[in-house]
């Protein structure tokens, strides 16, 4: 697929491509020629008759996706400037589990904690 024309401004170009992905999605409906969808819409965004169906909801779950990732991250990896603890601290007695979900049982003991210490206060 050849790129977009450097003219369309980056948020334009992204509602193009949001619209395309959108489009392609659509349970029973088959786009033939993907580039060529694309081409007519940069046709009709230069004619001013361009109307975007799909655009803002696939922006919006992208969003969506993004948020609930970095809300992920910060649960499994703790908040910026927290001191993570050391890898000795999160071994568990048995050797199961993987590095990740060792991580992730330590920050919810973490958690516990501060919750029980928040509540006495």
């Amino acid at each position: 697929m050849h790129s977009l024309p450097r003219e369309i401004d980056q948020s334009i170009q992204q509602a193009l491509l949001d619209e395309l992905a959108g489009q392609l999605a659509i349970a029973g409906k088959t786009i033939a020629n993907p580039p060529g969808y694309l081409h007519a819409l940069i046709r009709k965004h230069a004619l001013g008759d361009l109307v975007l169906a799909m655009a803002d909801q696939v922006a919006a779950a992208r969003s969506d996706r993004q948020r609930h990732q970095a809300t992920l991250d910060r649960a499994l990896n703790g908040l910026p400037g927290e001191k993570k603890p050391p890898a000795s601290a999160t071994e568990v007695p048995n050797g199961g589990g993987s590095a990740t979900a060792m991580n992730a049982r330590e920050r919810l003991r973490e958690l516990r904690k501060q919750f029980k210490a928040g509540g006495q206060s």
